[in-house]
């Protein structure tokens, strides 16, 4: 069987969509983006048919390492690479921990009709599937059972500050420039500014009906009118409405200590320097 040569873990909220944009615009590259073929039963199927082997192959996916619903999980995504392609490149994405559990709260109520306090959200089944992978030495020293450490490489989302996110990418992981044609284009996704945020929280907390029925629809409908008119008409004060990580909650300051312990090793290993990215060492 043949698959790709480079397999991308995007974590989630650490740029992996922009990057699959720049990737996609890309001719030197074949992208396989949410396929869902190493992590689940289609890979029993007919494996990435139309592989173009005259290009670079990459799987790009946020997919590869979430053990939920109908996937398997990291574990069996890199057993399964390594026996089809032992050579492949595992590249990691990574984002500091407390910026991404924020960020991901945030996605969920702009994306859901859960109402919870970030708190709330640790403890939610979104949560713990944010939780699960931002252990990233843990994450690192299990794709090492099955890569040497030269095949393994780790992008820090931070770069996306400096503009060199997509650079470092191409220079690190493919030893290539980035796209010329993508240098004024490159644009983050932008989301709701923390106050807007808030206020589909207070939206989620009165919808009463069930969102497959037609008047659940409706009433979803009518929230989403209601926020575009929020955030187009009406002035919005942030100074008080800030969604930030709250360091005097006991599991926030339990969860403060592992990513310590966890980043200082990976970055002792791997030479990143998270200390000058931000991350908590």
């Amino acid at each position: 069987m043949k698959i790709p040569d480079y397999f991308h873990i995007g974590v989630m909220k650490t740029g992996t969509t922009y990057l699959q944009e720049v990737l996609a615009d890309d001719p030197r590259l074949q992208l396989f983006n949410h396929s869902r073929f190493i992590n689940t039963n289609k890979y029993y199927e007919a494996i990435y048919p139309d592989l173009d082997t005259s290009k670079i192959t990459i799987e790009s996916d946020e997919n590869i390492i979430d053990p939920k619903g109908d996937m398997y999980g990291l574990y069996t995504s890199l057993q399964r690479i390594k026996k089809h392609n032992s050579d492949a490149k595992i590249i990691l994405t990574i984002r500091e921990q407390k910026s991404l559990l924020v960020s991901g709260y945030k996605h969920t109520i702009r994306q859901t009709d859960e109402s919870f306090s970030f708190e709330g959200f640790l403890g939610s089944n979104y949560g713990v599937n944010y939780l699960r992978n931002v252990d990233y030495y843990s994450v690192v020293k299990l794709i090492e059972e099955f890569f040497p450490k030269d095949h393994i490489k780790i992008i820090p989302f931070e770069l996306i500050k400096s503009g060199n996110f997509i650079e470092c990418f191409y220079k690190e992981v493919f030893d290539l420039p980035r796209p010329v044609a993508r240098v004024e284009e490159d644009k983050m996704n932008k989301g709701l500014n923390d106050c807007l945020v808030l206020y589909k929280r207070s939206l989620n907390k009165w919808l009463v009906f069930d969102r497959n029925t037609k008047i659940g629809r409706l009433e979803r409908k009518a929230s989403r009118l209601n926020l575009k008119l929020k955030q187009k008409y009406f002035s919005r004060d942030n100074s008080e409405k800030h969604i930030g990580w709250p360091s005097d909650n006991t599991l926030c300051k339990s969860l403060e200590e592992n990513f310590k312990n966890g980043n200082a090793k990976l970055d002792a290993q791997y030479s990143l320097g998270l200390t000058e990215l931000g991350y908590d060492l």
